[in-house]
């Protein structure tokens, strides 16, 4: 991950800004996909190269710890740049050692995945990441969210069987891709359409893989943090409203 703030282009820098800060001037609708895409990667590069700058003022035994959090930062790195491939997924799972975190994005149920490796269990933590657009234009001022969502945990030798993990991964890849009904409709002509302007239910990752999951193990005990979030939904003459990256 060589490329510096400077080798960034200022369009993609901007959108960075604008996401990150919220300025009062924001975009009236929602970027291509590419150019999503470029700012999210761009995100991730600022904050890996600003955890190791600051990581390398540490004594030894801090820097042993940001280490873990960079690596972090680096499964979401990659998640950024392009769609879960199951093979991919399924290795860097398999690969994961005492003390790893590894983040998934869900792209197509709005949803992230946590995992946790402890002593002597895997914890498995998930999440919504981007409010619906509905909720965000019913509240005044921020949003009250608690992370994480539902928690699971499963025994070391459940995760790190290798049947067990091409079937999470398996699952994984399938919801990053499928548009399913967790997706709001409306109607038009008589005809149940997608509503392209809100987000996603993440009740596919936080529902249906916590009941799966759950028939492997068990709920955990987990600390959570309440944070306000401030969200956008904003489309003047636009298909798609501009939304703050769920990153």
């Amino acid at each position: 991950m060589s490329l510096h703030t400077t080798d960034i282009h200022s369009d993609v820098l901007l959108s960075v800004v604008e996401h990150v800060f919220l300025p009062p001037k924001l975009p009236q609708e929602a970027p291509t996909e590419e150019a999503e895409r470029e700012a999210n990667v761009a995100l991730c590069h600022i904050l890996i190269q600003a955890a190791q700058t600051f990581s390398q003022g540490l004594p030894p035994l801090r820097q042993s710890l940001w280490a873990r959090v960079i690596k972090m930062m680096g499964s979401i790195y990659r998640a950024a740049r392009a769609p879960l491939v199951e093979v991919e997924l399924t290795g860097a799972l398999s690969g994961l050692a005492m003390g790893d975190v590894f983040v998934m994005h869900v792209r197509a149920q709005n949803a992230a995945v946590l995992v946790r490796v402890l002593v002597d269990h895997v914890q498995f933590e998930m999440f919504g990441v981007s409010a619906q657009a509905s909720v965000v234009t019913s509240t005044d001022g921020k949003l009250l969210c608690s992370y994480p969502g539902p928690a699971v945990q499963v025994s070391p030798e459940v995760f790190f069987n290798g049947r067990f993990l091409q079937e999470l991964a398996s699952f994984l890849v399938q919801m990053d891709a499928d548009m399913l009904d967790s997706t709001a409709t409306t109607v038009k002509a008589g005809s149940a359409v997608r509503e392209v302007r809100e987000s996603a239910h993440p009740r596919y990752i936080t529902e249906l893989l916590v009941g799966i999951l759950r028939g492997f193990g068990q709920p955990a005990s987990v600390d959570r943090i309440t944070k306000r979030i401030g969200d956008e939904v904003l489309w003047k003459d636009a298909y798609k409203p501009w939304r703050r990256s769920p990153l």
